[in-house]
């Protein structure tokens, strides 16, 4: 699918998709560029959003009992940047499906990547991807809230940012909450999986000398020593 881009013509988009999605009664997958994002946490940059195009996109999907299907890899499709004007970041390009098509692919796995030829990122949809392997755990789009984030200042500072940001009904706003949390666990896990081998390595280099003030500070909370010795 390529959605019209233009605000006053975007209604035709969904007006399509409720058009196809009753021509066929088997299991539904659609993608491509539907111009439109869901939630606010699916853009950066530039101006906001007008409430009403959300809301129009998320009730399209909402009366056909269609889902987006979140990517394991990527997740801005899109970008226009210029020389100076700060970059603006969407995520336009996608894939959607009914709960038949998830049950039928229940290992799916959704991506994007870079193009060196287009602002749009490829996506991509393998309907039968293997289960992630062990090291790539915590790397996952699926959102589970583990007790150790209530006392992550980053946490709490984007709770609250996107509580503030997001509009409608409480269960809309609950929704943009989780979607933004869930790319931000994704992103912090992915970090945290890069650290890990760099951190271990600096505490059995710490267990075999007396330590100072600094590399105490390392080993209670991960701060690295700000001088070598």
């Amino acid at each position: 699918m390529h959605g019209r881009s233009e605000s006053s013509l975007k209604k035709h988009n969904w007006a399509l998709i409720d058009r196809l999605r009753d021509d066929s009664p088997l299991p539904w997958l659609l993608g491509g560029d539907f111009n439109e994002i869901l939630t606010l946490y699916e853009k950066q940059g530039g101006n906001r959003k007008p409430h009403h195009q959300l809301t129009d996109f998320r009730e399209c999907l909402l009366r056909n009992n269609l889902v987006d299907c979140k990517p394991s890899q990527g997740w801005f499709t899109w970008m226009k940047s210029g020389p100076r004007v700060a970059p603006t970041r969407e995520r336009l390009d996608r894939f959607i499906a009914d709960n038949d098509w998830f049950l039928r692919f229940p290992t799916f796995r959704a991506w994007s990547e870079y193009s060196p030829n287009s602002d749009h990122h490829f996506i991509f949809l393998d309907t039968v991807a293997p289960p992630i392997a062990p090291e790539a755990r915590g790397k996952d789009s699926t959102f589970r809230f583990d007790d150790y984030w209530a006392r992550e200042p980053e946490c709490i500072s984007m709770v609250q940012s996107l509580w503030a940001h997001s509009t409608g009904s409480f269960a809309d706003r609950l929704s943009t909450i989780c979607d933004g949390l869930c790319q931000w666990q994704c992103d912090k896990r992915a970090t945290d999986w890069e650290r890990i081998p760099r951190l271990r390595s600096e505490i059995n280099r710490l267990s075999s000398r007396h330590l100072s003030p600094e590399d105490l500070e390392f080993l209670l909370v991960g701060v690295s020593p700000k001088t070598n010795h």
